[in-house]
Parts: C-alpha cells; structure tokens; sequence
C-alpha cells in the first residue's frame, strides 16, 4: 500500500498507524501544495476499504494492485463509499493526460492517468452532494456529455488519429466547461450536511470515506456542520481533510483531528516523481518544466 507515494516520511507514520490499528476516525493532512496529500487521501481511502485487507498486518495485502472488486473500483475512483469535494483546479492535470495519450495512445499507464484526472472533477458532482440544490441544473447537461464521452473513452478501441483528437478535445472542453460553471471558492454548507448524513448509512463494503480538499476553504456555516459530524464520527466512517492552511481552520476542528504533516518534496524527488508518472524524463531533459507545474496541481 502507499506504493505510488514517493518522498514522504510521513507515510510511514500513517502505515504503521493502519498495522497498530490506531488510525483515528477523522484525520488532517497538512503541508505544501504538490506534496501528495490529495493522492495520499485516495490512496487511503483505497486501503481502509480493501477487501482482501489482513488486519494483522497490512503492509502484505492492500497492495495497489490487489485484485479485489474494491480496489479496482478505487483505482477508477469510482468507489461508492467515498466522496470527495473541495474546490481546486483540474485542467492543468486533464489537459497533461490528453497530450500524453494522444502522443502514446496504446499506453494503458497514459489513458488510466487521463481517466483518474477527470474522474477526480466528476467525483465533485456525485449526486449525493448535490441533492436537492437548483443549482445543480445548470451543468446536468455537460456532465452528461462528459460522462458519455468518457464511457466511450474508457471502451477505445484503435481508430483514426482525427476520430480519436476530437473526442479527446470533447473531454477537455466539456470538463473545462463544468468546473467554470460551477466554479466556486468555499464549500458549500449543504455538501457538508449531505456527506454528513450520507455517512451515518451503513456501507456497501468495509467503510465510508470522505474527502475533504482544501478544508480551509468553508464559510462559518460549512465549518459549524463539519464540527458536528466531527464530534460523532459514524463507526464505519473516515474522514479525511487536506490543507495547505492548517492555521486557518477553527481551533475547535483541529482538536479533534489527528494532523499528519507532509513536508515539501525535494527538486531531486519532484523529478523522479514526474519521471515515475510521466515515463517523461527526456522531456524533463530538455528542459521541460510544465511537467512538474501539472504534477503540483495533480497532488
């Protein structure tokens, strides 16, 4: 488990806190932007809800490839017990993921890095946060066409260059589209209340997992619903905030979140984590910097 997490000491910690069984129900990760921390997230949402997990010692099952139906489903971050919400940017890592498969296109590594990048924008719209906002009829219609297009990129089959750029242009212009359209800089109350009341059901598999990005980015209302599902954490539930501005959640948030800090990676580990995610290192090489910009936003 963790294998795709790349220079941070602080996987260590939370590994043995999964072996120990001490991880707590509501945790923090904290640290500079590109230092993993969304991807750690996933990951560990992975991990707590692998069906072949030994709870004895974890570090020999969970492995990123386990065949299990609920590790597959994490790899496509399709998972129906994990939600995920914060604002953030995703262009910058779907356009990266089009380039790359157009200039590769028989590389499985470059269409499921692609699928992840926009799975991580459709995750934002899961029906779930969205119940009973209006709003939420003002993209129904491009995330429709983005999940088709998506549906019919994940059953590609070899075709003409033209035939396969312009549905790879459809995906980038309709993801650009639904993140402008519903673009905001806090996180809604409701999606809070909704994932709140979504995690007191009982799971379809071994637990629930929520994804908060950018915690600190919630108005007094947001916060005041979190801290109430913060003081009662269901039993079959994990929740999980990012932030790169601890210092900006309320002292009452914090005190009942264990903080695990990333540090900020080194240039020598930012290099080889592009070389790893990329197989790119000519470009880096060259020169090619834009890389390393798209992997900061990526993580």
């Amino acid at each position: 488990m963790f294998e795709n997490i790349i220079g941070q000491p602080i996987i260590e910690t939370i590994k043995n806190d999964l072996v120990a069984n001490t991880l707590p129900p509501s945790l923090l990760f904290s640290g500079s932007p590109a230092g993993a921390k969304g991807s750690s997230a996933l990951e560990l949402a992975r991990v707590l809800s692998c069906q072949a997990a030994d709870a004895i010692d974890e570090r020999k099952t969970a492995l990123w490839d386990c065949k299990c139906s609920s590790c597959e489903s994490h790899r496509r971050l399709a998972h129906p017990d994990m939600l995920c919400m914060g604002p953030r940017s995703f262009q910058a890592e779907i356009n990266a993921g089009k380039t790359l498969f157009l200039r590769e296109p028989d590389n499985a590594l470059r269409k499921i890095f692609l699928q992840r990048a926009v799975q991580k924008l459709l995750m934002r719209f899961s029906p779930v946060l969205w119940e009973g906002e209006s709003k939420s009829t003002k993209f129904n219609k491009t995330l429709e066409d983005l999940e088709d297009d998506m549906d019919e990129f994940s059953q590609w089959k070899k075709s003409d260059a033209k035939k396969q750029e312009k549905l790879l242009n459809s995906i980038a212009d309709n993801a650009r589209k639904l993140e402008l359209d519903c673009s905001s800089d806090a996180i809604p109350v409701s999606h809070i209340r909704n994932a709140s009341y979504w995690l007191r059901l009982t799971p379809g598999g071994r637990r629930k997992v929520v994804i908060i990005e950018n915690a600190d980015k919630m108005n007094d209302s947001a916060r005041n619903s979190l801290l109430k599902i913060l003081e009662e954490p269901p039993e079959k539930a994990s929740i999980i905030l990012t932030s790169a501005k601890p210092d900006s959640l309320l002292p009452t948030i914090l005190s009942r979140l264990r903080n695990y800090a990333f540090t900020k990676r080194s240039a020598e580990t930012e290099v080889d984590v592009v070389n790893r995610v990329f197989r790119d290192g000519a470009s880096l090489k060259a020169g090619g910097g834009g890389h390393k910009k798209i992997l900061s936003r990526a993580t």
